[in-house]
């Protein structure tokens, strides 16, 4: 293997891992990949406070990981892309 097959932005390779590097939005990521779920009920599995997870969900927004959406006064977010399950299935793989 040249390292050639894997060339990529290593900024925004590093910024992706960054957006990765904390359990709650891991946990928050496994829990989007099942279904959607609005912010109150993926604060109550995750067992945190929503204002908190609301940061979470900003910086997994702000790396393109998840997407929302609004309904009323409620906010649901979902997985922005399948390129994510593969991901966290390979991540879960290591």
């Amino acid at each position: 293997m040249t390292g050639r097959e894997f060339q990529f932005d290593s900024g925004s390779a590093a910024d992706l891992v960054a957006a990765l590097a904390h359990p709650i939005r891991m946990q928050t990521l496994q829990l989007l990949l099942e279904r959607e779920r609005d912010v109150e009920a993926l604060a109550q599995e995750i067992s945190i406070q929503p204002p908190l997870l609301s940061q979470h969900l900003a910086v997994l927004r702000s790396r393109k990981l998840v997407i929302c959406r609004r309904d009323g006064s409620s906010v649901y977010y979902a997985c922005h892309t399948e390129g994510i399950r593969k991901m966290m299935s390979a991540l879960s793989r290591l």
